[in-house]
């Protein structure tokens, strides 16, 4: 063997010996996090730290770590064994600088710390105000009695947000912000008024708004990613809405109309790009109208802790057709009213393109428009902040000059100037100065089915003491959808010649009526409707007496549903989390005639579905039912409280049908503690004992009841207590019990109490009662 290859082979055996020392020696230190050393050595096991408390609501990676600035302490969790004279420290950063470093104090023998950070730091002076959002760590570390360093933990990422408003309402907040309670779901969606319809040939303008839902599901995980990364080191809530304007304005581009829901709209949008946006970049990748910039402008601002809302407005005589956002803002840059206007569409001019859109910047913000003239002048019209969705709408009267709601039974939208005042008194309408003729219009039902006659009675009244001639045009309109189920956005001059598809009218009767002073015309005009698209599709009747001057006018509409000749129902096995569940769609004939060629589709992209997701029905008999059936499997985790299927039904001559259904999901029971700070008076000296009352309560915020709730304290030294063990035979849903304990204490030091709940099916949840010692 030459002296060269002798010196390589003693080189690797050198290296090996050196690797495998190497292993050993880590795994030593690995064992020491998790174990007490016998002969009490020096060396320090590697920290474990987690944070604690964050909101519940947001989801996937984000959950429990995203918190308002400024807001409640941050709890700080540390598992570690610690070498004899050393403790436990935490430091906060931000950017790879520290900006606090916190003492820790032992819930209970074991190796557990906690610390909890105010949020006070030398990098600002005013809280919440100074501090930015974005992403901060969180960094365990053992530390010698003479400050040495000996061990740290890996860094956990926690987020701040944008405080809650001081001068806002809980009610405000639950609806147009989050709601505290994660099993709430208002805070999930959006009212609209954008669905615009009932061309009046006479006022040349619309007549009608109907009302819709959009989700917004502004926690979602990516979503919150893109605009988290994006606003990172924001401070100011006027600054950051004004950019995230701009952002929203370069990645959506002016073209058909999306209507998805917000978190899927943005799911192509990557950080990158968002974050280009942020900065100004023009990054054109979804296609939207009004509504899409609104709600999703409106979605992204709740993401990040602002509140916010979609609106429109009423001008004088008429609807605007546009939407827009409010933001809530407690100093807004000009004006006084809080809610503040962000309209991040590119600009208002007609017509619409995509190559207008990009060669313009958002349409701007600025402060809420006051009443210009006449009633409803430049009114807002929001959803009411307790509303609950029926399907309802706002309408016109174009003669008069206000705005009356369609279903008079619905608190569900205001006029945010007259929300304390009926739509139709004073304040909010105007009376008219003369006695004009009266129209009503009555339907002998409010649902049709296909084929079915509708039969609409006139009357017209004439209360002036000369006779009355004036031409009577009584029509079905049909407020038009896209192939896609949204109301599209036609030319007015073809919508008013009756070929657009707004309005379009499905059936007219004209003539001239003459009527006597005093005296009434009564009539009744029978229509037939022989196709639908339900529930895509609106139908008005409409009857408008057209006379000169228009003071000597009149018009009246009432709203119908053209049903389907079949009825269709879903069935829902019981949903749990994450689980396979069937769905069942029961058609059933209601007419006396047979319908031919019905097909069924069932989709929805979060779910897998077996089987072919169209199903066909060659044909149904008067009063035959089918039932069609498929399997379907959560294709990735969705902690949402419900859950969506959507069908299309379609046939030859029995009307065709798009049906959205939600189910609740059965939620386990979920034990919840909740965290308490108290303030308690010191000792008079040390070694004197103190007493107080200790309170905390334990709820069971799931769809389940739990029982056999096995409830303790863990207590620190020097802190003992009457009571450390309590038991609940049943915690029912939504229910909570209140514990009290009497504590003795002999420390000068703040001290953290843990409290552990705990059911016969596993359930567990924890909370911290964190004492704070007077100085």
């Amino acid at each position: 063997m030459t002296i060269r290859l002798r010196i390589l082979v003693f080189g690797i055996v050198i290296l090996a010996f050196m690797a495998f020392h190497s292993m050993a020696f880590h795994s030593t230190v690995k064992a020491e996090a998790f174990s007490v050393n016998s002969d009490n050595s020096s060396h320090a096991g590697l920290p474990d730290i987690s944070v604690a408390g964050g909101l519940r609501q947001y989801e996937g990676r984000y959950k429990d770590i995203v918190f308002r600035r400024g807001d409640e302490p941050i709890r700080f969790e540390v598992t570690a064994i610690l070498p004899a004279g050393s403790k436990i420290m935490v430091d906060i950063l931000r950017g790879g600088t520290t900006l606090a470093t916190l003492d820790t104090v032992q819930n209970a023998p074991g190796g557990v710390y906690s610390a909890t950070w105010d949020w006070k730091s030398n990098a600002w002076s005013k809280i919440p105000d100074d501090i930015p959002v974005g992403e901060y760590e969180a960094k365990a570390k053992i530390v010698s009695e003479n400050g040495e360093e000996l061990a740290s933990s890996e860094k956990k990422n926690f987020y701040a947000i944008f405080q809650k408003p001081q001068s806002s309402d809980d009610a405000d907040l639950k609806a147009y912000l989050y709601d505290d309670n994660i099993f709430e779901t208002r805070d999930e969606e959006s009212i609209n008024y954008n669905y615009y319809s009932n061309w009046s040939v006479a006022a040349q303008r619309y007549l009608k708004w109907n009302e819709s839902v959009r989700v917004l599901n502004p926690f979602d995980e990516h979503l919150f990613g893109i605009v988290i990364n994006a606003t990172d080191g924001e401070i100011n809530e006027s600054t950051t809405a004004e950019k995230l304007m701009n952002a929203v304005s370069n990645v959506i581009y002016y073209d058909s109309p999306n209507g998805a829901d917000i978190d899927v709209m943005f799911s192509r949008v990557t950080v990158r790009q968002f974050r280009d946006a942020y900065s100004g970049i023009e990054r054109p990748i979804i296609t939207g109208q009004c509504l899409d910039y609104a709600n999703g402008l409106t979605a992204i601002y709740r993401t990040i802790g602002i509140p916010a809302r979609v609106a429109t407005n009423i001008q004088n005589g008429g609807f605007i057709y546009h939407q827009w956002t409010e933001a809530y803002l407690e100093y807004p840059p000009a004006g006084i009213d809080k809610w503040y206007i962000f309209d991040a569409m590119d600009y208002t001019d007609e017509p619409h393109t995509p190559e207008k859109d990009l060669a313009n910047p958002a349409t701007g913000s600025s402060p809420r428009e006051s009443a210009h003239y006449g009633s409803n002048a430049y009114e807002i019209a929001v959803g009411n902040r307790t509303w609950v969705f029926d399907d309802g709408y706002l309408r016109l009267n174009y003669l008069f000059s206000y705005v009356d709601r369609g279903n008079r039974n619905a608190f569900d939208s205001l006029l945010e100037k007259c929300q304390n005042k009926n739509y139709d008194t004073a304040g909010c309408a105007s009376d008219p100065p003369f006695d004009p003729p009266i129209i009503d219009l009555v339907l002998d039902r409010s649902e049709y089915r296909v084929k079915e006659p509708i039969r609409a009675n006139i009357t017209v009244s004439n209360p002036n003491s000369t006779s009355l001639v004036a031409n009577l045009n009584v029509t079905i309109n049909k407020i038009g959808s896209g192939e896609d189920g949204r109301d599209a956005f036609g030319d007015s001059e073809l919508n008013t010649n009756g070929t657009g598809v707004i309005g379009s009218p499905i059936a007219s009767i004209n003539e001239t009526i003459e009527i006597l002073p005093n005296s009434s015309f009564t009539k009744e005009y029978i229509f037939f409707v022989n196709e639908t698209y339900y529930s895509t599709d609106t139908y008005i009747a409409q009857a408008i007496l057209k006379n000169e001057p228009i003071s000597l006018s009149a018009m009246d509409l009432e709203n119908f549903e053209l049903v389907p000749a079949y009825k269709a129902q879903t069935i829902i096995s019981q949903v749990l989390p994450d689980e396979s569940f069937t769905v069942s769609l029961n058609l059933t004939n209601v007419v006396d005639y047979p319908i031919n060629n019905l097909s069924v589709e069932f989709s929805h992209p979060l779910y897998n579905i077996s089987g072919p997701l169209i199903r066909s029905v060659n044909s149904l008999s008067a009063g035959e039912s089918q039932i069609i059936s498929w399997n379907v499997t959560p294709n990735e985790i969705r902690n949402k409280p419900r859950i969506r299927c959507a069908f299309k039904i379609e046939s030859d001559d029995g009307g065709n049908q798009t049906l959205n259904d939600h189910h609740m999901v059965t939620i386990p029971a979920i034990l919840s503690v909740d965290n308490n700070f108290i303030t308690l008076e010191p000792p008079v000296s040390s070694g004197i004992s103190k007493s107080a009352l200790l309170n905390f309560t334990v709820s069971n915020v799931g769809s389940l009841n739990a029982s056999n709730i096995n409830v303790s304290v863990l207590l620190p030294e020097n802190v003992t207590a009457t009571e450390t063990a309590w038991n609940i035979s049943n915690l029912a849903s939504g229910e909570n019990t209140s514990f009290n304990t009497s504590i003795t204490f002999t420390g000068q030091e703040d001290f953290v109490i843990d409290v552990l709940a705990s059911d016969d099916a596993n359930h567990t949840a924890s909370g911290i009662i964190y004492a704070r010692i007077k100085t």
